[in-house]
Formats: structure tokens, C-alpha cells, sequence
């Protein structure tokens, strides 16, 4: 596989990021799967992470360059993964690898241990420094730590009804949410979660979130309750979950959407966002004949 020189970097960086995970025992050695030649080498490799909530993610393969792995070498190792995420509690499994690396052995295994692919996703990453202020606008924006996160919760799936990119059939939101706040590394406070009041009425949601070792930084989900949909609004809840990173500090906005999402890709280029990649998204549910 080759690199850039700005891949080679991100590859550096997030190298970094792990050894300083393990030393801090923020991460298990169990949670990365190796495959090994003969000698013991590394051949390939991928990494489980919970995030709450019953999710768990799998990282994207990373081969060595003159590895060229066959079906059956992957799938033992994403099996592996699956085992291990289980054993985490893991009801879904999100893997998303880029949709230039997945080769047709790469996604034969996934398709052979279950895994179900969702589409194309489209990333953006961009300096928070780079993109547009929020502007004045007509909500009124009240942190979760005065609504209570129950009342968060009952929003975040209020927001996400008829969206195809929401919460999953049966999906506990109060689990959902719980899940963003628990992922580690990023802020958690009731701040990261605010509601969108227009008046009396709740009508926006936002889950904003950064990490302070790194100031990369994420809107973890945004959207406005159906009926308020189609009329604009979603720029101003854009721009305040943007606002709402700059104040915890963060320096990288990296986030992305289906590529099917058509509303969100217009915002990602409005407001000045970089496309950074395309993926192919994938999951795999607990009880699905995985």
C-alpha cells in the first residue's frame, strides 16, 4: 500500500496515539488483533474499540505493503475482532475502511462473518480556524446540563425519526447518548450536548465533542425534529456545533456523512469543509446470523 507523505504522517501520529494508549493503559493489547507469518512478523492488523452504548468500532485493515492477505488470512482476523468485541458486550460492529483499500478479498471476509455494507461514506476535515463563526440566528441553545439528559435523549431521537442515518431500529437513544460521552478521549461534559429551542418549542439537537490531547474534534449528531425540517435551519445548528468545539478548545473539525446525505454534504461544502476521504461503511448486529 502506498502513502502519501501527509498519509505517512497521519500514520505516524496515530502510531504515536496508540503507544501512549498502551503505556496509559487506556488500551488493551488484547483489543489488536495481529496476523503473523512464520517468523512471528506482522502481516496485518486491526483494533477494537467499545464506545458505548453496545457499539463497538473495528479499525480498517492495515496490511504490510508486500503482505497481499488472501480471503481466508482476513477473515480469521476480523473473526478474531468479532470474538473480542463480543466479549466487550458488542451488539453492532462499525468498520469503515476506505473504499480505495477495500480489495475483493477485504470485503469477501467481511461479507462471509456477517458483515452488512451500508453504502459509501464521504469524510471532511478541515482547521477549525478556517471555517465561518456562528452567525445570529433564530434559536435559543440550552446545554444539557439545564434540560437534563433524559430530555437530551428523548431529542436525539426526536431528531432522528425518518432519518435513515439516525439511530437504528430499537435503539435505546438514552444508551445512544450515553455511548458519545463515553467514548475515550473526548469531553463528556452536559455542555457537549445542547438543545435548539425556536420559543418555547425544542426543535434542534447537537452533540459537539474534541479530544484535549489532540484538539481533533467531531459533531457527533446533529439534526432538527421533522417538522422543522426543509426550512433552513440546519446551517445555524452546523455552525453552533462548530461554535461549540471552538470553546472546548478544539483545533481539528474532522466529521463526514453517508454519501447519499444530501443535505449534509451541501452543509460540509457551505461552510468551507474539506472532503479528506471516502469510505465504505459496514456493520455487523449481534443475533443476525453473523
Amino acid at each position: 500500500m502506498r502513502c502519501s507523505g501527509a498519509d505517512r504522517a497521519e500514520q505516524a501520529d496515530k502510531a504515536e496515539k496508540l503507544e501512549s494508549e498502551l503505556s496509559h493503559g487506556q488500551v488493551s493489547e488484547a483489543d489488536i488483533l495481529l496476523l503473523v507469518d512464520d517468523r512471528d512478523a506482522p502481516l496485518g492488523s486491526v483494533r477494537v474499540a467499545p464506545v458505548g452504548g453496545g457499539t463497538v468500532i473495528l479499525t480498517r485493515l492495515v496490511q504490510r505493503a508486500d503482505a497481499n492477505l488472501r480471503r481466508g488470512e482476513i477473515r480469521d482476523l476480523v473473526r478474531a475482532a468479532i470474538v473480542r468485541a463480543v466479549e466487550h458486550g458488542a451488539r453492532e460492529i462499525i468498520t469503515r475502511p476506505r473504499a480505495d483499500g477495500l480489495t475483493a478479498p477485504y470485503r469477501a471476509a467481511l461479507e462471509m462473518e456477517g458483515f452488512r455494507c451500508l453504502g459509501e461514506r464521504v469524510e471532511y476535515c478541515a482547521p477549525l480556524s478556517e471555517l465561518p463563526g456562528e452567525v445570529a440566528g433564530p434559536f435559543e441553545w440550552r446545554s444539557m446540563a439545564e434540560v437534563g439528559i433524559d430530555f437530551a435523549a428523548s431529542m436525539l431521537a426526536r431528531v432522528g425519526e425518518g432519518d435513515p442515518h439516525g439511530l437504528q431500529p430499537g435503539e435505546n437513544p438514552l444508551d445512544a447518548l450515553r455511548g458519545y460521552l463515553a467514548e475515550p478521549g473526548l469531553t463528556s461534559s452536559p455542555d457537549c450536548v445542547q438543545i435548539g429551542y425556536l420559543g418555547d418549542r425544542p426543535v434542534a439537537f447537537v452533540c459537539a465533542q474534541m479530544s484535549p490531547t489532540t484538539g481533533w474534534s467531531r459533531i457527533s449528531y446533529m439534526g432538527v425534529i421533522p417538522e422543522a425540517r426543509g426550512q433552513g435551519l440546519g446551517r445555524f445548528v452546523h455552525l453552533h456545533g462548530l461554535s461549540m468545539l471552538r470553546a472546548q478548545g478544539g483545533k481539528t473539525y474532522h466529521d463526514g456523512t453517508a454519501a447519499d446525505n444530501i443535505a449534509m454534504l451541501s452543509l460540509f461544502e457551505r461552510h468551507g469543509c474539506r472532503e479528506h476521504e471516502r469510505m465504505s461503511e459496514w456493520r455487523w448486529a449481534a443475533g443476525a446470523g453473523a
